[in-house]
């Protein structure tokens, strides 16, 4: 069950539902002008303490706005079909089908390779970091250790130990 609501509903409801302030036109007399009632002066402060907090929720809620897809509120469920794991933090995918995110740079499918009953050659397509010395999941790795070390036998030479 995915939740609603949020900072980014809260903030658009307090902007959507600020006042709009008019601009003013700036006169055509040169020089600052200061207002010479208390009462304006009052009110002037007022009004720019308003805008300064307006521009604070502006900018929240464009912050909050760039953060909407990598909600860490709730976990959201996986987006491949009929999934019902939940998706790992800041994608929109789970573990097994992180491969489906084209937009993702953190995974690579499996390398280990095998040749099957009709001579086709078939890869693995578990998930593995991309950055690994040894890009291999853990279910092939002993696979991988065997065959190289049968390769080394052929060649002559010793496995390393």
């Amino acid at each position: 069950r995915k939740r609603t609501g949020g900072a980014l509903e809260v903030l658009s409801s307090i902007i959507v539902s600020a006042p709009k302030k008019k601009r003013k036109r700036k006169s055509s007399v040169s020089g600052p002008t200061k207002p010479k009632d208390p009462a304006e002066v009052a009110l002037a402060v007022k009004k720019s303490k308003e805008q300064k907090e307006l521009a604070q929720k502006k900018e929240m809620l464009r912050q909050a706005s760039m953060m909407a897809p990598f909600n860490l509120d709730a976990p959201s469920r996986c987006s491949a079909l009929s999934c019902p794991v939940n998706s790992l933090p800041l994608s929109q995918f789970c573990l097994a089908h992180i491969l489906q995110d084209l937009n993702q740079r953190l995974y690579a499918p499996c390398q280990f390779r095998t040749v099957g009953a009709q001579g086709v050659l078939t890869q693995c397509t578990y998930p593995v970091l991309r950055n690994c010395e040894l890009p291999i999941c853990n279910g092939h790795l002993e696979d991988h250790a065997k065959s190289t070390e049968g390769k080394r036998l052929k060649k002559g030479k010793e496995p390393k130990r």
